[in-house]
C-alpha cells in the first residue's frame, strides 16, 4: 500500500530549530575565524572517554566541524521534506499520516539542532583547548550526547503511541 504524500506546514518549533541551527553554524565559523591567528599549528582533534585530548592535527582540521554542520543541516533539511519515505513502526494510513509525519519531522528537526549544537560546542572546545584556555571538553559533551540519545528514544516511544 502506498503512503499518502501530504503537504504539512512547518511547526513553530521546526522554524525555531532552523534559526538556532543557522545561528550555531555561523557563530562557530565566526568564532573560529576570530581565533584563527591565536591558534597553534597543532590543535586537538580527538578525546578519550575521560574528555582528555589524545589526538592532535593541523589547525585547518578545526574547519571540519563547521563543514560537517553544514552537511548535516542540508542533509536533514532535505530529508525532512520526505516523511512519507521514512521507515515507521506502524502502518501509515490516511488517518494517522499527518500525526506520524509531523512526529517524524520533529524528530529530524530536534536531531538536526542537537547535532549541530554538539558540533558547535566541540568546535568551541577544541579551539579553547588549543589556546590552553581549558584542559578538556568537560561533562557538557556527555550531556549533549545524552540529550541526543534521549530525543531518539522519546520520539520512537511517541511514534508507537501515535499509531
Amino acid at each position: 500500500m502506498s503512503r499518502p504524500i501530504l503537504s504539512i506546514p512547518k511547526t513553530n518549533i521546526e522554524v525555531l530549530h532552523e534559526v538556532i541551527s543557522i545561528a550555531v553554524i555561523l557563530t562557530s565559523i565566526i568564532y573560529l575565524c576570530l581565533e584563527w591567528s591565536k591558534l597553534p599549528a597543532q590543535v586537538p582533534i580527538h578525546f578519550n572517554v575521560s574528555g582528555e585530548v589524545n589526538g592532535w592535527g593541523g589547525k585547518g582540521t578545526l574547519f571540519l566541524l563547521p563543514i560537517l554542520s553544514i552537511v548535516v543541516y542540508i542533509g536533514l533539511t532535505i530529508l525532512s521534506r520526505y516523511p512519507h519515505s521514512f521507515n515507521y513502526l506502524s502502518e501509515i494510513t490516511e488517518e494517522n499520516a499527518q500525526r506520524q509525519y509531523t512526529n517524524a519531522r520533529l524528530l529530524v528537526s530536534w536531531l538536526k539542532v542537537e547535532i549541530i549544537s554538539l558540533f558547535g560546542f566541540l568546535s568551541w572546545k577544541l579551539t579553547d583547548i588549543a589556546e590552553k584556555k581549558v584542559n578538556d571538553a568537560g561533562i557538557f559533551l556527555y550531556v549533549l550526547l545524552g540529550i541526543i540519545v534521549f530525543t531518539t528514544i522519546f520520539y520512537i516511544y511517541r511514534t508507537i503511541k501515535l499509531k
